[in-house]
């Protein structure tokens, strides 16, 4: 059986360095419907708000000029289906070639028209139990 010690040896041996991040994660929102007591969101003490698009966009030139294929989040402590700009963001980031886009939401306010706005918009899905999964599956919009 292998020791901690070795096991931190082979981990450290996989790590490389890039030129580019592999992954970004954007707050498109500090705002959120839930209050859990687990997350510190509530008691930050930050300006709520929306990003502005015109920021948003320019973060995304750089990562389809850089390296499409940088994994790109569109949520971190908000809940980005609160931001009314989120689907063209995403459109905008497909549009310009970005690979792997993906959104972290609770699901609160999804609606079938929603869910069909996000199967539309050409975002990535990832359940956080089953990294195998894809895109979104149109069989859940019946």
């Amino acid at each position: 059986m292998e020791s901690y010690r070795e096991r931190i040896a082979k981990a450290k041996e996989s790590l490389k360095t890039t030129d580019f991040p592999s992954q970004v994660v954007v707050e498109s929102t500090a705002f959120c419907d839930f209050k859990c007591p687990a997350c510190p969101s509530p008691i930050l003490e930050r300006a709520r708000g929306f990003i502005e698009p015109q920021l948003f966009r320019k973060i995304i030139d750089e990562i389809a000029q850089e390296n499409p294929g940088t994994e790109l989040w569109f949520a971190f402590m908000g809940e980005a289906l609160l931001w009314k700009g989120l689907f063209s963001i995403i459109r905008y980031a497909k549009d310009k070639g970005l690979r792997k886009t993906y959104l972290n939401t609770n699901g609160n306010i999804l609606t079938p028209r929603l869910h069909q706005s996000i199967h539309e918009s050409g975002l990535e899905l990832r359940d956080r139990d089953d990294p195998s999964q894809g895109r979104c599956d149109p069989r859940l919009l019946a």
